[in-house]
């Protein structure tokens, strides 16, 4: 095979992998057309979280699963959608790991869509220091005038809620290690109103928690 082969089949792979938890399912492709209805009907009124939740309890999967299986579709159809030669390797590939022929139809149809999720980006220094005292580490690093300059974008991102002992820097792209468990991410897809009530929403704790810092100091 060539380089160019095995980069395209090393992508895949790394792509797949997260709905490969799917096998240990009774029903993978019911489990799938779930997963691929709710992203196909998101509503930009609500989060993704209560019905992943309630999901996973009656497929009787983790959460942390199933949130990877979202991120892992909307990635395949991302990344086929620019590599036109990659859909006849994910069917052999999906073959290959025992998934039966409607949970490969799903998956492809659901690829040849021509609704789409655009994904962006962006970093930014946060202006607010960790509150360590508060066992809290919080930053923003959402590109909000990228929102605001195309408020069709969705918006993806990661919440992991720990103490964060773990250290390093949150003004990088560098990991962070913490002591959360895995059990504790959530992942979120909004748009820019959604974003501009959350960081409402944010400002006012970290309002709070300042006044309660300063107490603490006193």
């Amino acid at each position: 095979m060539s380089g160019g082969g095995d980069e395209l089949e090393g992508c895949l792979d790394n792509l797949v992998s997260p709905l490969r938890v799917l096998l240990h399912a009774s029903e993978p492709s019911r489990v799938c057309d779930a997963i691929i209805n709710e992203i196909e009907s998101f509503n930009k009124k609500r989060l993704l979280a209560s019905y992943v939740d309630s999901l996973a309890v009656r497929v009787n999967m983790p959460s942390t699963d199933l949130w990877r299986c979202f991120n892992s579709l909307v990635r395949l159809r991302d990344y086929v959608s620019k590599n036109k030669d990659a859909e006849s390797n994910l069917k052999d590939m999906l073959s290959r790991d025992s998934f039966n022929d409607e949970f490969v139809k799903a998956v492809i149809n659901f690829i040849n869509t021509d609704q789409y999720c655009k994904r962006i980006t962006a970093n930014a220094l946060s202006k607010y220091s960790p509150f360590r005292s508060l066992q809290c580490r919080l930053q923003i690093t959402i590109g909000r005038m990228t929102l605001l300059r195309a408020p069709d974008v969705m918006l993806q991102f990661w919440l992991r809620v720990g103490t964060g002992d773990g250290g390093g820097n949150w003004t990088t792209d560098n990991a962070v290690e913490t002591s959360t468990s895995m059990e504790d991410e959530k992942i979120f897809l909004m748009d820019c109103g959604m974003l501009t009530r959350l960081i409402e929403e944010i400002e006012k704790i970290i309002s709070v928690a300042c006044k309660l810092e300063r107490l603490n100091l006193k």
